[in-house]
């Protein structure tokens, strides 16, 4: 159809005779909230989480920073942004990013 439910609602079909126009439009306001991760060296993978469903098209890869602490800049601290890595996940709650070789060797 015209439209794609974000969480794979499945949606019927109607005649065009029957279709009504939308009274109105409220977007999705809300901010990701990330609930768990998991990065797999093994596997070039960066396992996301999300309370609800990301549209993978929004997520900006290139925006993530892992760090060896809670703070980059303690005594010992690290961080890196990710720069090559991608991901081709479908509209969910999980995201998978995989790591570029680039990005593993950092």
């Amino acid at each position: 159809g015209m439209t794609q439910d974000m969480s794979h609602n499945p949606s019927t079909a109607i005649l065009s005779s029957a279709a009504l126009g939308a009274n109105g439009y409220v977007g999705d306001s809300s901010t990701a909230v990330l609930l768990a991760y998991n990065i797999s060296f093994q596997q070039n993978t960066l396992l996301l989480r999300f309370a609800d469903v990301i549209d993978p098209s929004s997520l900006i890869v290139g925006g993530i920073v892992i760090q060896n602490g809670v703070r980059s800049t303690a005594v010992g601290g690290r961080s890196y942004r990710l720069t090559t890595s991608s991901t081709v996940s479908p509209p969910g709650k999980t995201m998978l990013v995989h790591l570029s070789d680039a990005d593993l060797l950092g």
